[in-house]
């Protein structure tokens, strides 16, 4: 519909151009016959332009107006006689062009969206603080401080005996309990005449063995109703003048298991002394 509205107007435009150029002038024709011929005004001839599409402007409704036109009278044709008829005049109806009288067609221009470019938002940038040169630690070794160690009391000395006694082995003994041993030297010599105590439950049974030649002693309780009763003895080398002991004491405990030749009872101790 718009462009149907488009050519119209330009039909128009160029209507109004071939009516400017082809405006017809009078005929004039001379003949016999004294009075004037009418002549028809040939009507105009309208040729359709195909233009490209165009804006269209806001065209009006044209209507058609009907003018008489007088036929011209020739300036060399004799007057015609008094009671020559007038020649009738003959009306033409020339079409006004559609748009006539409108004035030339205008193009609104149609509105479109405008729009306004913004400057691009420029976020202000962090500003970066000038580095600070921080001085790196300082360490200061220190001395390492020196605990002092506890200090001990003095050793308490042990007045030096001059014997050392040693428990040996046990042997089995079905006959009864013993006690035995050797008395020697740091070279091994055997020590005659050294008394050896031994203590029956920390009870002392008559004078204490004294060792022989060989460095040997013994304290038998053989025969007895007790011998194979499980006793407890306490053995020491001792002064035969005054008693005192003069080695360390040798504990031991007897039993009455497994006493056949061969077993493992406790009836027979054996218990030696080295003099320091």
């Amino acid at each position: 519909m718009f462009r149907g509205k488009v050519e119209a107007v330009v039909v128009l435009l160029l209507v109004l151009m071939a009516l400017g150029a082809c405006t017809p002038e009078p005929l004039i024709t001379t003949g016999p016959d004294p009075r004037a011929t009418g002549t028809r005004t040939p009507k105009p001839t309208f040729t359709t332009v195909a233009l490209l599409p165009s804006v269209p402007p806001t065209s009006p409704t044209a209507t058609a107006t009907r003018t008489r036109t007088p036929s011209p009278t020739p300036d060399d044709t004799p007057t015609p006689e008094e009671d020559a008829p007038t020649p009738e005049e003959e009306s033409t109806e020339v079409p006004t062009p559609l748009g006539a009288g409108l004035g030339t067609p205008t193009r609104s221009p149609t509105p479109r969206a405008t729009s306004t470019a913004q400057p691009p938002t420029v976020e202000p940038s962090a500003t970066r603080a000038p580095p600070t040169n921080t001085p790196p630690p300082t360490f200061t070794l220190s001395p390492p401080t020196e605990t002092p160690s506890p200090t001990l009391p003095p050793a308490t000395s042990t007045p030096s005996q001059p014997f050392m006694g040693t428990f040996v082995a046990w042997e089995p003994n079905c006959a009864g309990t013993q006690i035995k041993g050797r008395v020697t030297d740091g070279a091994g010599n055997p020590l005659g005449g050294v008394p050896v105590r031994v203590l029956i439950f920390n009870q002392q049974f008559g004078g204490p063995p004294v060792t022989n030649g060989a460095g040997e002693y013994e304290l038998n309780r053989f025969g007895t109703s007790d011998s194979m009763t499980p006793t407890d003895y306490s053995v020491a080398v001792v002064d035969g003048s005054t008693g005192a002991v003069l080695s360390n004491v040798i504990n031991v405990s007897t039993d009455s298991n497994n006493c056949s030749p061969g077993g493992n009872g406790h009836q027979i101790a054996i218990i030696n002394f080295v003099r320091n």
